[in-house]
């Protein structure tokens, strides 16, 4: 088998007929479509079911409500497939999906791909580039502005790559911990392809993180993802990357983190590394050190505008 589709589903069956059907129908037919019903208290479990029935390719797998880490990796402990490949409950693939990558991936460690973002009612294509990176220049693109990001439903992950090395979600990150997963494969891989096509729609919504009723989102997950990245970052550029998204969290999450965070590692990125950060990311962390109410009010004009002009 080539491809195994994972997809968490928790309380989206505004748009679960969408995701699944949009897997449905590729072209390509050589996957299995994973569903892992996270407790789900809306009517998706009977939707997963529907559809299993029907279509031999799925499998539903109904655990009690963990989290999104913990959903992604019941989901690897089953996938056959050669390739994994992660989608979220609430987005949807384009056609020719399987098709590009199956075209595109060739001997390739892993494979980025553009896509589509939708926000209420506007849809923006996000680029990318045709391209081959190393490992270091794919660290690079991972912490920068770059459209790729560390999302994991824009990537195309070898299965005996995440086996051999025992990869999996760490079930107490709920916050990054995408990033996190997606770093951690690039440790051990040679060359990465990336394409400028989008495969994907994405739909941005404000309560899309999946089996929010399980954890209460913490601030120290990000912590531990940006920590991994400055320890484990090949460049000097990733590595300050890692260290000015450090500062932002710090400065803005400082009320309620805990403790262990308040280190010298601050004191020493703000003495060493901050004069060789960007002017965006200088002047980010500054609002959030010196006026982080004035975030939330930029944002909050801008949630009203996209509002009135959607």
């Amino acid at each position: 088998m080539k491809y195994s589709i994972i997809v968490p589903v928790y309380n989206v069956e505004r748009y679960l007929r969408e995701c699944i059907d949009s897997i449905l129908n590729q072209k390509e037919k050589d996957y299995e479509l994973i569903l892992i019903d996270d407790g789900s208290t809306d009517n998706c479990n009977k939707i997963c079911d529907e559809y299993a029935i029907a279509d031999s390719r799925i499998v539903v797998i109904h655990k009690k409500n963990g989290g999104v880490s913990d959903a992604r990796n019941r989901g690897l402990e089953i996938a056959r497939g050669d390739y994994i490949l992660f989608v979220d409950p609430d987005d949807y693939v384009e056609p020719q999906y399987l098709n590009t990558i199956d075209s595109k991936i060739a001997d390739y460690d892993m494979l980025f791909f553009s896509h589509y973002k939708k926000y209420r009612n506007k849809t923006v294509k996000c680029f990318g580039e045709d391209n081959v990176l190393t490992r270091a220049e794919t660290q690079n693109v991972l912490l920068s502005d770059s459209k790729y990001c560390g999302y994991l439903w824009n990537k195309v992950f070898k299965n005996e790559i995440i086996k051999n090395n025992k990869l999996c979600f760490e079930n107490d990150v709920s916050m990054c911990e995408d990033l996190l997963f997606v770093f951690q494969y690039i440790k051990n891989i040679q060359s990465v392809k990336t394409i400028d096509e989008p495969l994907i729609n994405y739909r941005q919504r404000k309560s899309s993180i999946i089996s929010m009723p399980v954890k209460l989102i913490d601030s120290n997950h990000l912590f531990k993802t940006y920590h991994y990245c400055i320890d484990n970052a090949e460049t000097d550029e990733a590595k300050i990357r890692s260290k000015a998204l450090y500062l932002k969290t710090y400065y803005k999450y400082k009320k309620s983190i805990k403790k262990e965070y308040d280190s010298s590692l601050v004191k020493s990125i703000l003495e060493n590394d901050y004069k060789k950060m960007t002017d965006r990311d200088r002047k980010v962390i500054n609002m959030y050190k010196y006026a982080p109410e004035l975030r939330t009010i930029i944002y909050g004009v801008k949630d009203l505008l996209e509002k009135k002009y959607a």
